[in-house]
């Protein structure tokens, strides 16, 4: 395989990874309004609790920026990763740092 077509393939990788991401944003949303009924039934159907948004910001930093708590440790409980970073490049404690959401950064710190 040339080099231009692996540049191609990968392209067609990312576009599919990429649509894959924005093709269900029901857990971000459910996150992020702090639903966190509705997040628990989204993972018990199979929902990935790493599912990324459009801003390429997961569950876990929507809770964790909006401030909702029971939501944050769920998603932790539930598989949800810690380090990833949105578009900004911004991890779910950087978030939560930002707007001063003390229970969220000691929630994260300790892996709940």
């Amino acid at each position: 395989m040339c080099s231009l077509q692996r540049q191609v393939a990968f392209f067609i990788l990312k576009l599919i990874e990429f649509v894959i991401f924005l093709s269900d944003e029901d857990i971000c949303r459910a996150a992020r309004d702090g639903d966190v009924k509705e997040v628990r039934r989204l993972v018990e159907v199979g929902h990935n609790v790493n599912q990324r948004d459009g801003k390429w910001s997961t569950p876990l930093m929507w809770a964790a920026e909006r401030g909702h708590t029971d939501c944050v440790k769920f998603l932790l409980q539930n598989g949800a990763q810690l380090y990833l970073n949105n578009d900004d490049y911004r991890t779910a404690l950087d978030l939560a740092s930002e707007k001063g959401h003390d229970l969220i950064q000691t929630a994260i710190n300790k892996g709940e």
